[in-house]
């Protein structure tokens, strides 16, 4: 029986056989034998320790906005960027908002708040509300509840408004021009309107003012002594007792203002007209003095004559 457990104890000890068989077997040209089954796979190992988590952009701390109290809650510091709808259930406090113009106005939402590409801020309906008052705002109208104060609409600068109407179911218009501004109403751009200044109303309307159904109540004012007129002078004047007064100089702008002056005294009234400008009246030379008697009342108006450079007043 041989000593050997197997071919290859006794190829390990013929390394000249060994050697020889290796050859043989590598220049051989049989067949490939029959590859053997495949071993069960071993166990995995266990896993490694887990790495230090790393530190979050969320924390917590407090903010003093310039609008509120003040906010304490999770705080982020940097731009947040949202690829689609954001939803907040509470309340916003940001510095300001800048809205992108957009060609058109978002679809599928009420009332939604956007800028055109004109930089217009638009919106459907805007609702401006303290609990007393409010401000309603749509395409087609302003509503205000005049609960408590009237609407004002100021500007510190010169306004032209173009509208096609305006229509007030009740309560009243106040528009102040201050000391040196003026209000329009008419057609501006026809030239026919009236002019509302901080000392007078100018019509430049063709044809006039027409007022129907109703008089015009002039200023008026009683005296009882000597009295120069000014520019401030009302329209109607009373004397009681006094016995001299003298009407202004004339000029371009003082041209065709009217005065409606009685003498209610027991003696005569002279009316002087200053500068030397004439007093012209029916059946007498033009003169610089006229004379009221007692219980008269005479209308002068201020006059430019024909040459075009000579005023006076007209007396009837």
């Amino acid at each position: 029986m041989s000593t050997y457990t197997s071919y290859n104890s006794y190829l390990g000890n013929k390394s000249c056989c060994n050697t020889i068989c290796q050859e043989k077997c590598n220049n051989s040209s049989g067949s490939t034998g029959i590859t053997g089954p495949t071993g069960p796979q071993g166990s995995q190992g266990e896993p490694g320790p887990t790495g230090a988590t790393g530190g979050s952009p969320w924390f917590t701390t407090s903010y003093q906005g310039v609008t509120g109290p003040g906010y304490t809650g999770t705080g982020y510091t940097g731009d947040v960027m949202v690829f689609g709808a954001l939803y907040i259930q509470g309340g916003i406090d940001p510095t300001y908002l800048a809205f992108e113009p957009q060609p058109s106005g978002p679809t599928g939402f009420t009332n939604p708040l956007w800028v055109d590409n004109s930089g217009n801020l638009r919106s459907e309906k805007i609702l401006l509300a303290n609990g007393i008052d409010s401000l309603a705002i749509d395409e087609k109208s302003i509503t205000h509840s005049n609960a408590t104060t009237p609407l004002e609409i100021i500007s510190n600068n010169a306004v032209n408004v173009n509208a096609t109407n305006i229509n007030l179911t009740s309560g009243s218009i106040t528009a102040d021009c201050g000391a040196s501004g003026s209000v329009i109403i008419g057609d501006i751009t026809g030239g026919k309107y009236i002019q509302v200044d901080s000392n007078y109303i100018t019509c430049d309307i063709p044809l006039g003012i027409i007022l129907n159904k109703s008089t015009i109540k002039y200023p008026t004012n009683v005296r009882s002594g000597n009295y120069n007129f000014t520019d401030y002078t009302d329209a109607i004047q009373t004397f009681t007792t006094a016995s001299t007064v003298t009407l202004y100089i004339i000029d371009d702008e003082r041209n065709g203002r009217q005065f409606l002056i009685t003498n209610t005294g027991a003696g005569s009234l002279i009316v002087n007209a200053a500068g030397q400008q004439l007093i012209y009246t029916t059946g007498s030379a033009p003169a610089t003095t006229r004379t009221l008697a007692s219980g008269a009342t005479r209308i002068f108006t201020a006059i430019r004559t024909t040459d075009g450079s000579v005023y006076g007043w007209s007396m009837i």
